[in-house]
């Protein structure tokens, strides 16, 4: 079922019957042409393409990070959506030969933070920059212990693996959430996996299992990202935008989660749909978008503030719904001292439902796609 490398899976791996390689997934900075050539990579290939789905019918399991300068995340996260298989980060990891032994009660019932009501009807405030926080890179690294937690309405990044490997994990974090505290699933499918290297013919199937983890965790919001054709060190550093097929793919295949977010740094993906009238819980209307800003941790609250603002300039069409990447190196409390700069006249920040239901009701964007 799985493959695992690093020191805070070695045990856990060894205690569930996984196999550990550290072979590489290409060449530090090579170009996607080249990053077949490598006798390494060949075999690190066949390593993949073997691995099978957990007995449960969970998919196959890359467990850990790859190789610093040996690959980069992207070829090796490239690597194993080409084979239908998940990555679950090492980051995400830091006790799980404790925590994967641990199981909640028989019939437990996760319980995200919604807003009820929401609006109705979802008619958004007029002459708005409406921003929604997202916290992502997963809850194992990131600012959930640190100042400020629960004073702004916050979207945290839940990664589905954690479900079928550590749940009590993710109890403890949703027991923890304040009202302002709303979780949101990761990363692409039922784990981290780039849907633009993922067979088309496996993609619908794993995000069913993606929509089946989503509805047990209580979650109505999806973050997706890909970086299959990131060239050198960086993930972001290429093409993220997802092509029409894929989104449609999202759409149909996840027809009870209420909307998507896409990217990491900026990228240029928006669509919105009307599906066909189904049976509850499937969601009609839908939305993907994009992040517009990433808020990198080096840059200063008053010059992050000036981004926004020029931001909201740049798209004058309101409501202008503006999804902004919280690094995980950056506090709450830092991200309240940037919005505290904003004009409150003009700039809202409203929780993920909220954000959701007023652009499914009222898309403003361009429709876009690769």
């Amino acid at each position: 079922g799985g493959v695992g490398a690093g020191a805070g899976n070695n045990d856990g791996g060894v205690g569930g019957g996984g196999a550990y390689d550290g072979v590489p997934a290409g060449p530090c900075g090579a170009p996607a042409a080249t990053r077949n050539t490598t006798g390494e990579y060949a075999l690190a290939n066949v390593i993949v393409s073997r691995l099978v789905s957990f007995p449960n019918g969970a998919p196959p399991l890359v467990a850990g990070w790859h190789s610093y300068c040996k690959d980069e995340e992207h070829t090796f996260t490239t690597l194993a959506s080409r084979h239908g298989a998940r990555v679950h980060g090492l980051n995400t990891n830091p006790n799980i030969s404790f925590l994967n032994r641990l199981r909640l009660p028989k019939g437990h019932t996760f319980v995200n933070r919604h807003t009820r009501p929401l609006p109705t009807p979802a008619t958004p405030p007029p002459e708005k920059v409406l921003i929604l926080l997202v916290q992502t890179d997963g809850l194992g690294l990131g600012a959930w212990t640190r100042p400020g937690r629960g004073k702004l309405p916050y979207a945290w990044e839940v990664t589905l693996p954690d479900l079928q490997l550590q749940p009590v994990l993710l109890d403890l974090f949703y027991s923890q959430a304040t009202q302002n505290d709303f979780f949101i699933g990761a990363l692409g499918g039922p784990g981290y996996m780039y849907p633009k290297a993922v067979p088309p013919s496996v993609l619908p199937v794993r995000l069913a299992q993606a929509q089946n983890d989503m509805a047990t965790l209580d979650l109505d919001h999806f973050v997706i990202f890909d970086a299959s054709r990131a060239v050198g060190a960086h993930t972001i550093t290429g093409d993220t935008t997802l092509p029409q097929p894929i989104v449609q793919t999202y759409f149909s295949g996840m027809n009870e989660t209420r909307g998507f977010l896409n990217g990491y740094g900026p990228t240029f993906t928006f669509a919105h749909a009307q599906r066909p009238p189904a049976p509850a819980p499937a969601q009609q209307n839908v939305s993907l978008v994009s992040f517009d800003y990433y808020l990198d941790p080096a840059r200063s609250v008053a010059d992050a503030a000036a981004d926004l603002e020029l931001l909201a300039a740049l798209n004058p069409v309101r409501p202008y719904y503006l999804a902004v990447h919280v690094r995980e190196f950056s506090t709450a409390a830092r991200v309240e001292d940037i919005i505290a700069l904003l004009p409150k006249d003009r700039f809202e920040v409203v929780p993920v439902d909220v954000f959701f239901a007023y652009a499914n009701a009222h898309p403003t964007w361009k429709t876009r796609f690769l």
